[in-house]
């Protein structure tokens, strides 16, 4: 099948050096992209071409989720809210249980709908004794909604509870140490035997041109030295194998490094192999300077979570000193969108922002449209083990690409001389997106989902929530809600050192 997709401006490479090119198209075969130019020229040289758009339009690559957890409804409709990380992670698993196969669809539909091609799913479980059955559910949701997708499994094997467990237990009272001991007990061995059991089974049935497969250890905090030393040695065994997880997420993960290793995490983590090209921190928000020459000079990259950053009360990731040092920055959603949606184009604005704030100095560099937007496909395409395959519009790439209406943001003028990816930046919404196509093929058109039943998709979900909570969840909040002052006492000298902050506002004298 021959595709002609043609716009009043085409965007084909963010970041590269190529104008954006005026009544233009893009030429499809199949699922992959052939030839992009002129469009009368390529309508006259493909004449038996099915033509997609009505030439008013932005063409553009699709963009890239370079992390989620593919929670269709958000963590606040399912009772959780926002928090501190380590106040909310402790009512976490008490949420609203929704079916992982319409969860999935969801939350592809939603990313779908306001321009992203691909995501990453990063997974973790509520149900252990279920979840390779809850994995194949959820690879067949995103695979049925049509998006491309990354998938890493997470894992721990140490911390459930605190930072710092042993010392929180031996703190407790005698009844609650009963209590709390069998949830803070780990056999490590078995975890890392289970877990690369597991990781070699997925990476046989799902790792493929259409879905990459990688490491997810969750966090240096909850993950041992010995399982993240063994999670690098087996990506050798993959290909090189990405491994994506969480670090320097808050102020108290900062502590912990300090406290646990006498340095930095990132410092650490380098130390002992977890500082490399194959590897992507998510958050990364309480970073030294040595942090980030550490890590432009390994390779490692981040994922920035703008609007989840603000709504956990995280911080604001220092982006232009990690540009300015070399880092590669991807963009992820973390499912906390700022309207608690997936609108990929508002978190670009969001970060677009945010940013401007780095210095009072003229020369305070701000990042730019270019600069977002080439987070937002490139760079998350290079994190989502998509490089060379997506975020970009020219022969040999995938067929991953979105045509934006132009109307409302133009509406009723705007000066021609202000350039078009200013006007996005500024005014787009993740509505404006009207068509996208996914390895050569029709998911939306004309803001309608072509591969899932949205209508029938709502009533399943609604059906799948109403069940509510299961016995055991209730227990567990009895029992979490007992543990709590200890756990809020427990990290309560861990803040006594101030620290100098990347970013300044507004002063106090």
């Amino acid at each position: 099948m021959a595709m002609l997709v043609r716009g009043k401006y085409l965007y084909t490479n963010p970041g590269g050096r190529e104008d954006i090119l005026e009544h233009a198209a893009v030429y499809i075969v199949e699922d992959k992209i052939v030839e992009t130019g002129d469009y009368a020229a390529l309508k006259e040289k493909y004449p038996g071409a099915e033509t997609v758009g009505n030439g008013n339009q932005l063409v553009m690559p699709g963009f890239i989720d370079g992390h989620s957890h593919g929670w269709g409804l958000t963590p606040l409709q399912c009772g959780t809210g926002y928090d501190f990380l380590e106040r909310w992670v402790l009512g976490l698993g008490l949420g609203v249980n929704i079916d992982p196969y319409l969860n999935a669809c969801y939350s592809a539909v939603k990313h779908i709908e306001s321009g992203c091609t691909t995501m990453h799913h990063y997974h973790s479980t509520k149900n252990p004794a279920h979840l390779e059955g809850e994995i194949e559910q959820t690879v067949r949701g995103y695979r049925d909604a049509g998006i491309r997708f990354a998938f890493s499994l997470g894992v721990r094997d140490q911390n459930r509870l605190t930072y710092d467990d042993e010392k929180f237990l031996a703190g407790l009272p005698a009844h609650l140490r009963a209590q709390a001991a069998p949830a803070a007990g780990y056999d490590q061995k078995a975890i890392r035997e289970e877990y690369f059991a597991l990781f070699d089974r997925l990476y046989r049935k799902y790792n493929h041109e259409g879905c990459r497969v990688f490491f997810g250890p969750m966090a240096p905090q909850w993950c041992s030295d010995e399982l993240l030393m063994d999670i690098q040695e087996k990506a050798g065994r993959y290909d090189h194998a990405p491994i994506h997880l969480h670090v320097l997420q808050t102020v108290l993960q900062k502590a912990y490094g300090e406290k646990k290793y006498g340095q930095s995490l990132v410092r650490h983590l380098h130390d002992i192999g977890l500082a490399a090209d194959n590897v992507t921190y998510g958050h990364a928000i309480w970073l030294t300077e040595e942090d980030m020459e550490i890590m432009a000079g390994t390779g490692t990259s981040v994922t920035h979570h703008a609007s989840c950053n603000l709504k956990m009360r995280n911080g604001i990731m220092p982006v232009i000193n990690l540009l300015k040092a070399g880092v590669l920055v991807g963009i992820g959603l973390d499912d906390k969108g700022l309207n608690d949606d997936e609108d990929f184009i508002q978190e670009l604005a969001l970060i677009h922002k945010l940013h401007r704030v780095a210095g009072f100095d003229f020369d305070t560099p701000a990042l730019t449209a270019e600069d977002v937007i080439k987070m937002g496909t490139v760079n998350a395409a290079k994190v989502t083990g998509f490089a060379g395959v997506a975020g970009v519009l020219e022969p040999g790439y995938k067929a991953d690409l979105i045509l934006v209406n132009l109307d409302r943001m133009t509406e009723p003028w705007v000066d021609p001389q202000v350039p078009l990816l200013d006007v996005f930046i500024h005014r787009a919404k993740g509505v404006d997106v009207d068509t996208m196509i996914i390895d050569g093929k029709m998911v939306m058109q004309n803001r309608n989902i072509l591969t899932v039943n949205k209508a029938e998709l709502f009533d399943e979900i609604r059906q799948s929530a109403a069940r509510g909570v299961t016995p055991e969840q209730k227990k567990s909040f009895q029992f979490i809600s007992e543990l709590k002052p200890y756990i809020f006492a427990f990290y309560q000298d861990w803040l006594k050192r101030d620290y100098d902050p990347h970013y300044v506002f507004n002063s106090r004298v």
